[in-house]
């Protein structure tokens, strides 16, 4: 939290700098290659960006009866900045955040241009020039960085490209390209897959880097029946134990489940078996994620068919995350499998108390009828074999 709101300082001040002066690097979909401030002079700039934001603020304050219009601008741009760039756990650096604040900015400055005039009339003129000048050259600098970025935005491989040379210490910017150069591959042995392939390899040694490129080496390789390379599953090891799973990081390992479930990806016996380690690390390094342990619950059920196994792992995640309605579905799904009817009633007893406001009426009748029917079953069988 110390490093995020230290960081925040930096990002705010170059917003600022975005908004009045932008250039077509700065104005970028990805900028997760920021370093983090660990300290109010690691690096040097973050001091001076506080310091400059709080001398702002306090200029705001200070002239809101002279310049009631400059200290309005500057408070809204604050105001729309303190939603999402403080203390809430998003993303650091994001432009859309100025969409509706960096109107406070232009009404400062505004206000600012046009408040101030000399006493002579004669400059007063020649200030109104400069100042009509001015706007007008920003005009045309915004109208010529919107067209630029309107004509990359324009192509989807273009706008990968162009993110990817203008951040290349972007984790995700690198992997945006690589997942571009895949997709319109004319098959494995075209020079792009190849291309797309090294790629990957690359964002995945960047700092920072999450599962996704690895992920994306092991299911292209599994996909198109090419070797998966023993590094790739230690390189996941290592950034698992190294940094925080994130969502993306766990969308990586679902989708490398899925995909086998789904016969896209053929695996081999090894690689079933380095995929289900992968994940029960992931589980001892965070023992109290209930989404990890589904996780591990999928592959045990799927991918090596050890029911029990997926079992014993349900009734954990459930008893980590006893409000999560998904978890007891799957819970149930299993006991119906297992034929323990008597214990899915009593879950299904859970799901009606999870349905807040109706959400999952259907559904719960759906497994009601089901349960009503195997249970039937069952107590004909055990009544003719008697």
């Amino acid at each position: 939290m110390s490093e995020r709101l230290l960081t925040e300082g930096r990002v705010l001040v170059d917003y600022l700098r975005w908004i009045v002066l932008p250039s077509p690097d700065a104005l970028s979909l990805y900028h997760d290659d920021i370093a983090l401030s660990t300290g109010w002079l690691s690096p040097w700039t973050t001091a001076a960006s506080w310091a400059a934001l709080a001398a702002l603020l306090g200029a705001a304050l200070a002239l809101r009866k002279r310049l009631p219009l400059f200290a309005f601008g500057v408070l809204w741009w604050f105001a729309g900045q303190s939603l999402v760039s403080t203390f809430v756990p998003l993303e650091l650096v994001y432009e859309h955040r100025n969409y509706l604040p960096d109107w406070g900015v232009f009404l400062a400055l505004f206000a600012l241009l046009f408040t101030w005039s000399p006493p002579d009339a004669e400059r007063r003129g020649t200030l109104r020039l400069l100042i009509v000048g001015g706007v007008s050259a920003l005009i045309a600098l915004y109208a010529l960085f919107t067209a630029i970025r309107a004509q990359t935005w324009g192509n989807p491989f273009r706008l990968a490209y162009f993110e990817a040379t203008t951040h290349p210490q972007s984790p995700r910017a690198s992997y945006d390209l690589g997942r571009m150069m895949l997709i319109t591959a004319q098959g494995a042995g075209s020079p792009q897959f190849q291309m797309g392939m090294r790629q990957m390899e690359q964002g995945a040694l960047l700092p920072g880097a999450d599962l996704q490129p690895l992920q994306a080496l092991v299911f292209m390789s599994a996909k198109n029946d090419l070797p998966i390379q023993p590094r790739w599953w230690a390189e996941m090891h290592h950034i698992i134990a190294t940094s925080p799973m994130s969502a993306e990081d766990v969308g990586a390992l679902y989708s490398l489940i899925q995909c086998s479930i789904n016969g896209v990806c053929h695996y081999a016996p090894g690689d079933v078996r380095q995929l289900g380690e992968l994940i029960a690390f992931a589980v001892q390094r965070n023992p109290g994620r209930a989404d990890l342990v589904t996780l591990q619950a999928n592959w045990a059920a799927n991918l090596a068919h050890d029911n029990p196994l997926a079992y014993r792992l349900m009734l954990r995640a459930v008893a980590l995350a006893p409000g999560k309605y998904d978890y007891w579905k799957n819970l149930f799904v299993m006991q119906m499998a297992a034929g323990l009817y008597g214990d899915a009633g009593n879950v299904l007893e859970r799901l009606r108390e999870l349905n807040r406001f109706g959400i999952h009426d259907a559904q719960i009748r759906k497994l009601t009828q089901e349960l009503a029917q195997k249970t039937r079953t069952s107590g004909q069988a055990q009544t003719q074999g008697r």
